[in-house]
């Protein structure tokens, strides 16, 4: 029965044979709109879907930014995509904010729905190099930009938290950025490139400790559950390592501070380091061979 209010005579569609039917209700008698107008489609080149808050699901295609209707992972509305001026590389989710980072300055959007969403350039720039160095490390975003990691944090913007242990030089001589693999495990941020590998971990006071590691890896995961990391290299395909694990040979590390200035002239001497961990005699032997070449 399609007649326009109960009063009316009824009209079935198909009825004796017809199958027409001519809508000739009166609009504003109309008590509501479909809600499923707006659902479109997600756009088939979009990538880089992130989970935000308020259950929206956030996608990108070149310099487009999509959402999704809060609870509706399928319905992506066209007219609440957002257009940057500078194709997208990656984007995260801290809090109740996204921030987007693109081949140029990064965006923070701000909203709790699509409808609202707002975009504001941070006039930094610090473009994200690789796409897969991104990691939310709790304290803010971090991304591999030129001269450093760089970080966002909602209420103190952006800034280069490895600026103590590397300036723009040694950063770009010392690894290759556009090609570090992130990791986020106690704590710390683990980096993998095309030349090794590195652990960063913040410290205001210090400046941070930067230390280069042997292992290198192509993709990492934590077991939350045994707080175990596990991480693949191109060496062995198919082989999974645990990193640090307690049972093998340690491997070496090389330890980087920020530079140290003395208040005074000082003629050092001599040097000692104290270090706090349990070695076997193979282990032992395997540090003095090390040390001796």
């Amino acid at each position: 029965d399609v007649s326009e209010n109960l009063d009316l005579s009824a009209r079935y569609w198909g009825d004796g044979g017809s199958f027409t039917f001519i809508d000739d209700f009166l609009i504003s008698g109309l008590s509501r709109i479909l809600d499923s107008e707006d659902n479109d489609p997600p756009p088939s080149g979009m990538k880089g879907i992130r989970a935000a808050h308020n259950n929206i699901l956030v996608g990108f295609f070149d310099n487009q930014l999509c959402f999704s209707f809060p609870d509706k992972p399928h319905a992506w509305p066209e007219k609440y995509r957002i257009t940057l001026d500078a194709d997208i590389v990656s984007i995260a989710a801290i809090g109740s904010f996204i921030i987007v980072l693109t081949e140029q300055y990064p965006h923070q959007i701000s909203g709790n729905d699509p409808a609202t969403m707002a975009s504001s350039r941070i006039d930094t720039l610090f473009p994200c190099v690789s796409k897969r160095s991104v990691v939310n490390m709790g304290y803010g975003i971090v991304w591999a930009t030129h001269g450093g990691l760089a970080n966002y944090a909602p209420g103190s913007g952006v800034s280069l938290i490895t600026q103590s242990v590397h300036d723009w030089d040694t950063w770009n001589d010392s690894l290759s950025p556009s090609t570090i693999v992130g990791h986020y495990y106690n704590g710390k941020y683990f980096g993998s490139h095309s030349t090794g590998s590195f652990i960063f971990e913040r410290d205001d006071q210090m400046g941070g400790y930067f230390t280069t590691i042997e292992p290198v890896f192509t993709a990492a995961c934590t077991n939350y559950t045994t707080n175990a990391m596990y991480y693949i290299g191109d060496v062995n395909p198919g082989e999974l390592y645990e990193f640090d694990n307690s049972t093998q040979t340690l491997t070496p590390m090389e330890w980087k501070s920020k530079t140290i200035i003395t208040k005074d002239y000082m003629n050092l001497g001599a040097a000692r380091v104290i270090a706090d961990y349990p070695t076997s005699d193979e282990e032992s032997a395997n540090i003095t061979a090390f040390n001796n070449t």
